[in-house]
């Protein structure tokens, strides 16, 4: 049996329905996950996927957590938790290089694109519920502009805004002790 533990560190963001902040906060989920990746996994193999994640909410007004999520050894995880830090650090004071933008939102673009043809799509996110929130409608129209039109700046400005490191909450999940 392998023991593993799970560093998750969270930060407050907002909730869905300012839909080009929430675009720009999944970029940026996107953007993190990209350097946790390259870091934890790529240089320090400590952890094979990584990932981060913007979970805004659609019903609590203001609310919303973006996620960093780590699987590892028990033994690597406080130095893994500085880590994250040093990245999520860094991000804010050097912010998102356009390359690490295109790098990220090529794949999305395509993704969307495609979507944007499926039926599940169609009923499942824009026609669900659209009757209470007609701008779904309008959101689908304009999805992969949207997302095109991002920049760093606007990632940027986001990312002062909400991974403020005093701010996070940080989550050990340890294994259960062995008997």
């Amino acid at each position: 049996k392998l023991d593993k533990a799970v560093a998750r560190v969270a930060f407050l963001t907002d909730d869905f329905w300012n839909i080009m902040q929430t675009r720009q906060l999944s970029l940026l989920s996107r953007v993190l996950s990209e350097r946790l990746r390259i870091t934890i996994r790529e240089t320090l193999g400590a952890s094979y996927s990584p990932y981060v994640y913007n979970n805004p909410s659609l019903n609590f007004k203001g609310y919303g957590v973006m996620n960093v999520v780590v699987n590892l050894s028990p033994k690597t995880l406080d130095s893994i938790n500085s880590n994250i830090t040093e990245l999520i650090t860094d991000l804010v004071d050097n912010g998102v290089t356009p390359e690490e933008l295109s790098l990220v939102k090529g794949p999305l673009m395509n993704h969307l694109t495609v979507l944007r043809q499926t039926n599940s799509y169609w009923l499942n996110s824009v026609m669900a519920n659209s009757f209470r929130h007609p701008e779904r409608l309008d959101w689908a129209l304009n999805l992969v502009q949207g997302y095109d039109q991002i920049t760093p700046k606007d990632l940027n400005r986001l990312a002062k805004k909400y991974l403020r490191v005093q701010d996070r909450a940080v989550i050990k999940v340890l294994p259960k002790p062995q008997k």
